[in-house]
């Protein structure tokens, strides 16, 4: 499993809100001779303004740093309000023994807080239309989490050998499990769950599942035309 996600997001640009003394991190401000007089007319063909001192803007392809420690290892989810969440995997742990409970909440400045607790080795966000989260336990017998727009978890199936990844399409949430080599399906309005495929290429509306080995699945949602 990667422990590192990538994600593009389209932010608007931010404006520099001035300059700064770089020693003392207050506003830098040009001395001004008190016996000098200073010319308070506007030259029409001066064209000096903020743009003069801005920051330079990002450039494509450059990578920065948004926090140093987002208290998380896995899954970076982007919400539609604005903020990213991503999954606490390994707590005080490593991978080999994960202890992680909570999905954390990350502003785009950066800040870090709990968006929800009580999710146990938390692997595989991903979000529906009406701003549920969901997300599977990782382990050899793990479990399916709802999490509402307000941070309540609850519980939709378990047993699950190694799940890894979910997506939900048209109230029904399809979930990977390597450990049995499966496509489980689970309706979101009855909660229950069924092995949907095993393997194969099929037609139609599609999922494409990446296999650890190297292969890329096809699977049909949708009954053939």
């Amino acid at each position: 499993m990667m422990l590192m996600s990538w994600m593009l997001l389209a932010c608007a640009d931010h404006n520099d809100p001035g300059l700064t003394d770089s020693a003392s991190g207050t506003d830098s401000v040009p001395a001004v001779d008190a016996g000098a007089t200073v010319d308070t007319a506007t030259d029409p063909e001066d064209t000096d303004s903020a743009d003069d001192t801005a920051a330079p803007q990002p450039v494509a392809g450059e990578i920065g740093t948004l926090t140093a420690d987002s208290q998380a290892a896995d899954d970076l989810l982007y919400h539609p309000d604005g903020f990213l969440v991503a999954s606490d995997l390994l707590g005080d742990s490593s991978l080999s023994n994960p202890t992680g409970t909570v999905l954390r909440r990350i502003s785009l400045e950066g800040a870090v807080s709990v968006y929800a607790e009580g999710v146990d080795q938390p692997v595989g966000n991903t979000i529906d239309a009406d701003g549920w989260i969901y997300a599977v336990e990782y382990g050899p017998s793990g479990r399916v989490y709802a999490v509402s727009p307000a941070g309540e978890v609850s519980t939709l199936a378990e047993g699950l050998s190694w799940a890894s990844n979910l997506v939900a399409i048209d109230g029904a949430l399809y979930v990977t499990t390597w450990g049995d080599d499966s496509l489980q399906r689970i309706d979101l309005s009855t909660k229950s769950m069924e092995v949907f495929a095993t393997g194969g290429e099929l037609d139609g509306q599609t999922l494409y599942i990446q296999e650890l080995g190297g292969a890329l699945r096809t699977v049909s949602i949708t009954e053939n035309p």
